[in-house]
C-alpha cells in the first residue's frame, strides 16, 4: 500500500481508514443495495442485462475495467478489475446476478422488489441470495477507492448470469472456460444459514426415468382384450417414486462439513395422453445432492440398481433412465490460508470467529475450484434463507461488507 504524503501508515492505520469511511457512507451503501433489488433478474426468463448495465457502471465510475460477455442473449455476466501497483496476488469476490422469482407476491410481507426497510431488515426478492454480497463485494473497492488506499494486487470482481436455472453454464463455466476469470483465490458472496465459512458444496445429479406402459381403454381394467391388458405407466411411475425415496446410498461416507447424508427427492412427473384411455407413458425428474469426496458414477448405479430390482419383480415394469444435468460437488480443505485470513477479518468486524460449515446445496463456484484451480470459499452473514419473506438485516449487509473490506487490505496490501 502507498504512503501518504504526511507519513507512513501502519497496517492498522489502512484498515481503520477504510472502517471509518464503509460506517460514515452506510447510509449511502444501503440505498445500492436497495437500488439492486428493485431491479428484476429472476429467473425465469433470466434476462439479467439490465442488472449487469448497473454493476459495470458502478464498477466504471470506481476506475475499474469492466468486460461484459454475452454468449446468449441476456445471458450477460461481467468481469470487472481494479488493477494494483503490482507484486501482489489477484483476489476475486464472485457473485450472480440472477435471483429465484417471487412465487406468489401476495404471500409476501412487503413487495417482493420494493426494497422496502421493515425491522432493520431489507425485504425483497434476492436480498440475501444475493444481491447483499453482489453489492457489498462492489461497495468494498469502493471503499478503497474513495480512501486512496493503493494496493498491491489486483481486486477481480465476477458478475455472472444463469446461475438460477441453468447452473452457471452460461455464466461463471463460460467465463472460466474461456479464461476469462483468472484469481490466486477469493470468496463467493453467499452463503446460507446458520453463520459459517463454506468450505464445501454438494454435487448434483438431475436425471430423468420414463415409465413406458400400454394404453387401452379403462374398461379393459376388468374386460379382456384381445391384444393386451392394459399397463398403467402412471402406476409403475408411483411404485418407482416411492422406491426412489427410501432408496439407500452405497459407498458414502459422512463428511466433516456438509451435514446429512446424500439425498434424493423425486420433484415432477407427467403421464397420460387422454381422459379415457390408460397412460402408456409417464415421466418423472427427480433431483439427488451427493456428497463431496462421494463418486456420481456410483450413485447411479444405485438409481439403477433401483430399477433393476423393479424390473425382477415385475415384467410390466419397462424404463429408462437419462441424465439431464450433472454439477459436481466441490470443496476446499479447512487449512486453506484463505480460510484463516478470513477468520481474522469476521474476528475483527464481529469479535469472535465462525464455525466451519459446507452447503446442502450445489454450487456454480465448482467452476472456479474444480476446472479454475482457485482456492474458493462461501461468505457472507446470512439473515434468512431463499425463498417468500427473504430478507437481509441492515447490520449482516453492513458487516459483510466491512469484512470483505478488511480482506481486500489484508491480502493485497
Amino acid at each position: 500500500m502507498s504512503a501518504p504524503e504526511s507519513g507512513i501508515d501502519t497496517a492498522g492505520d489502512v484498515e481503520r481508514r477504510v472502517l471509518d469511511y464503509v460506517d460514515a457512507h452506510a447510509d449511502e451503501a444501503l440505498e445500492f443495495f436497495r437500488s439492486l433489488v428493485r431491479i428484476r433478474s429472476t429467473d425465469p426468463p433470466g434476462d439479467v442485462r439490465e442488472m449487469a448495465d448497473a454493476c459495470a457502471a458502478f464498477g466504471r465510475g470506481l476506475g475499474m475495467e469492466v468486460e461484459q460477455h454475452e454468449p446468449a442473449p441476456g445471458k450477460v455476466s461481467n468481469v470487472l478489475r481494479l488493477r494494483g501497483s503490482g507484486g501482489g496476488p489477484t483476489f476475486l469476490l464472485n457473485s450472480h446476478l440472477d435471483t429465484f422469482p417471487a412465487s406468489d407476491p401476495t404471500a409476501w410481507r412487503h413487495p417482493p422488489f420494493g426494497a422496502e426497510v421493515h425491522d432493520g431488515k431489507v425485504w425483497g426478492v434476492g436480498t440475501r441470495d444475493m444481491k447483499a454480497g453482489l453489492s457489498a463485494a462492489m461497495l468494498a473497492v469502493q471503499a478503497v477507492v474513495a480512501t486512496g488506499t493503493r494496493l498491491r494486487g489486483d481486486i477481480v470482481l465476477t458478475q455472472t448470469a444463469d446461475h438460477i436455472k441453468g447452473g452457471g453454464v452460461l455464466g461463471l463455466k463460460y467465463l472460466v472456460d474461456e479464461r476469462l476469470v483468472t484469481a490466486d483465490f477469493g470468496i463467493y458472496t453467499e452463503s446460507n444459514p446458520p453463520l459459517a465459512i463454506e468450505l464445501a458444496s454438494r454435487g448434483m445429479l438431475r436425471f430423468e426415468i420414463t415409465l413406458t406402459g400400454f394404453a387401452k381403454h379403462t374398461k379393459y381394467k376388468v374386460e379382456h382384450s384381445e391384444s393386451g391388458q392394459p399397463v398403467n405407466a402412471i402406476l409403475k411411475a408411483a411404485k418407482l417414486t416411492i422406491a426412489l425415496e427410501a432408496m439407500a446410498f452405497t459407498n458414502w461416507s459422512p463428511h466433516a462439513f456438509v451435514k446429512g447424508p446424500p439425498v434424493i427427492s423425486v420433484n415432477r412427473i407427467a403421464g397420460g395422453f387422454s381422459d379415457t384411455l390408460i397412460a402408456d407413458r409417464c415421466t418423472l425428474v427427480a433431483d439427488c445432492r451427493y456428497l463431496p469426496g462421494q463418486d456420481p458414477d456410483n450413485v447411479m448405479a444405485d438409481v439403477q440398481g433401483v430399477l433393476d430390482s423393479l424390473a425382477r419383480e415385475d415384467p410390466e415394469f419397462r424404463a429408462t433412465l437419462k441424465v439431464l444435468l450433472h454439477g459436481e460437488a466441490s470443496q476446499v480443505g479447512a487449512d486453506t490460508p484463505l480460510v484463516e485470513t478470513l477468520q481474522g477479518a469476521i474476528q475483527t468486524v464481529i469479535g469472535r470467529r465462525v464455525p466451519l460449515g459446507g452447503a446442502g446445496s450445489t454450487s456454480d463456484m465448482r467452476f472456479l475450484i474444480n476446472d479454475g484451480g482457485i482456492p474458493m470459499v462461501k461468505f457472507v452473514f446470512p439473515s434468512s434463507e431463499t425463498g417468500t419473506n427473504e430478507f437481509e438485516s441492515i447490520e449482516d449487509f453492513l458487516n459483510t461488507l466491512r469484512v470483505y473490506a478488511l480482506m481486500l487490505v489484508r491480502v493485497l496490501g
